[in-house]
């Protein structure tokens, strides 16, 4: 299959980042006001997390890509954003840097979480229904938008995965470049050449699939926050082998991974055994 990239008169990555963020915090928006929680705190939440999200997405690619940096992981030719928020070649300015720098959806799950909590703390200890309905809505919420969002990875081209000749491998074309301008130049020197393994569209998938199995098990009114944290980022884990843009034998997304899954564990175990505790 080959994609043609950059021939679109909109970016299919920028529709696919806002029908996620649409789909995603509306479908929130809807879930928590079936729940009973006020129209105003529920698009507060909804408000909040965005901002979030995208502030999270941001800074972690920031942040990552500076130690990376300064630790030698990337090699001498690579776009390091840390030394261009110094240098600010392109005449953007730090402010614009940070507006331009790439979205990591990973930083996105963390500036989520991050988000969520916040907005349970300032609803007070008196609110413990809402906290938890609040919890369970928005990390439901996760596989939904990451799959719209890695959409819209597949049509640009970004986040690709490793090189594949097998069934269903897909390679990135741009007829703009046949212009000969120095935009077309740099699109030839961002896309990614030969045959690869659709990561994206594979992901986008799985993603979709764990969202519609816990939403039939939420709506049994079956608790699935923990489970989709473990579920969601053993998945990510695992697709970061498929990509071809890893580095070392684990990168910073597959440790972020480990974590979650980790304290996702301690939790279950620990509600398991506070359950335990209250049936004795």
């Amino acid at each position: 299959m080959t994609i043609y990239v950059h021939d679109w008169a909109v970016s299919p990555y920028a529709v696919c980042m806002l029908l996620a963020l649409a789909v995603g915090f509306g479908g929130a928006y809807l879930l928590l006001r079936r729940q009973g929680i006020e129209a105003r705190l529920a698009g507060l939440s909804a408000l909040m997390n965005i901002v979030f999200v995208l502030l999270g997405g941001k800074l972690y690619t920031i942040i990552v890509n500076a130690f990376q940096c300064y630790a030698g992981v990337v090699a001498q030719n690579a776009d390091c954003i840390s030394t261009q928020l110094a240098a600010d070649t392109s005449g953007r300015g730090i402010l614009g840097r940070l507006l331009y720098s790439p979205f990591s959806s990973v930083g996105g799950l963390l500036g989520m979480i991050g988000g969520i909590e916040l907005f349970c703390l300032m609803l007070g200890d008196e609110l413990a229904d809402d906290k938890k309905a609040v919890r369970e809505v928005y990390i439901l919420q996760i596989p939904l938008i990451y799959s719209i969002s890695k959409a819209g990875c597949f049509l640009m081209g970004c986040c690709y995965g490793i090189s594949y000749n097998g069934p269903g491998h897909i390679c990135y074309e741009t007829q703009f470049a046949d212009t000969g301008s120095e935009v077309a130049q740099s699109i030839l020197n961002y896309l990614p050449q030969g045959n690869l393994f659709p990561i994206q569209l594979v992901t986008s998938l799985i993603f979709m699939g764990i969202y519609v199995s816990e939403l039939i098990r939420y709506k049994k009114k079956t608790s699935v926050a923990i489970e989709l944290l473990i579920l969601g980022g053993l998945a990510k884990f695992l697709e970061e082998f498929l990509r071809a843009d890893r580095t070392g034998l684990l990168d910073s997304n597959q440790l972020v991974c480990l974590i979650v899954i980790a304290i996702a564990l301690i939790i279950l175990r620990l509600k398991k055994a506070q359950a335990g505790q209250e049936g004795n």
